[in-house]
């Protein structure tokens, strides 16, 4: 079960990048980018949002910055994305079937 819903928040990731014509997320993880795994023990570093306004290579570098220091997964960084979008950049959910946008 937990396998395809990683597989549909791919879809919605992939779909979201496409839509918007954005390069595809970094999917790594912290251990992968840092060598080894550790575990976070400060308050969570919150991403800002993306109104497709501002740039978004700044706004992705901002945004890894924020998925590593939280040590998310390919799963929470799909969830993050998918709420800090705003404004315009946000119509693209509209566009996708409400079962792929649930957990």
């Amino acid at each position: 079960m937990g396998s395809k819903l990683e597989k549909q928040k791919g879809r919605i990731m992939e779909e979201l990048m496409a839509q918007l014509q954005l390069p595809n997320l970094q999917r790594n993880t912290p251990s992968e980018i840092q060598g080894e795994s550790r575990a976070v023990t400060r308050n969570p570093m919150k991403p800002p949002t993306f109104d497709g306004k501002t740039s978004w290579l700044t706004y992705i570098k901002q945004f890894e910055a924020a998925a590593v220091a939280n040590a998310w997964s390919s799963s929470d960084r799909t969830t993050a994305l998918i709420l800090a979008l705003r404004g315009d950049a946000s119509g693209i959910l509209q566009t996708l079937p409400p079962e792929e946008l649930q957990d």
